[in-house]
């Protein structure tokens, strides 16, 4: 006659089978999706995505234990892929929360580091000071104090050490 009863069985858990497939392979193709809670309060561009919170945590998380910002090349990418997210959510969460580009962020993070060596070493050298913070070199280092404090890297360290 017709198909049994552990025919179907076999049929139904084939098809099971090549549905969950197709489903992780789909969900290996596509990038990341970025969270898709709204603001409490919508409308306002300044509220942030409860979603944007986390990996802002999660961005913060990294530059704090895996001290990413002390390599002089590091890239939105590197991050990115360290979190397991694209560029572009990276760049515009750290744009959202603290309102300012990629760069600038890392920066800051270098700039608390070189602080942290000038206070802590301030035999050391302002160019060594620099590469260790992850400035490409000392010119950068010393144009990013400028900018933030009003002072050179050694005015900055002679009036803190004082």
């Amino acid at each position: 006659g017709g198909i049994g009863l552990w025919e179907w069985a076999i049929v139904v858990v084939a098809l099971v089978l090549l549905a969950g497939g197709a489903l992780l392979l789909n969900r290996r193709k596509k990038a990341p999706e970025p969270p898709v809670e709204q603001p409490e309060n919508e409308g306002t561009d300044t509220a942030p995505v409860k979603g944007d919170d986390q990996l802002m945590q999660r961005i913060c998380l990294l530059m704090d234990e895996q001290q990413l910002f002390l390599r002089s090349g590091l890239k939105v990418s590197d991050i990115a892929s360290a979190l397991g997210t694209n560029s572009r959510y990276v760049s515009d969460c750290i744009k959202a929360s603290k309102g300012c580009a990629f760069l600038q962020f890392v920066n800051e993070y270098r700039m608390d580091y070189a602080k942290q060596q000038l206070r802590q070493y301030p035999d050391k050298k302002i160019s060594v000071v620099a590469t260790e913070s992850g400035f490409s070199n000392d010119k950068a280092l010393t144009r990013y104090f400028k900018e933030h404090t009003g002072m050179t890297p050694t005015e900055w360290k002679n009036n803190v050490n004082k």
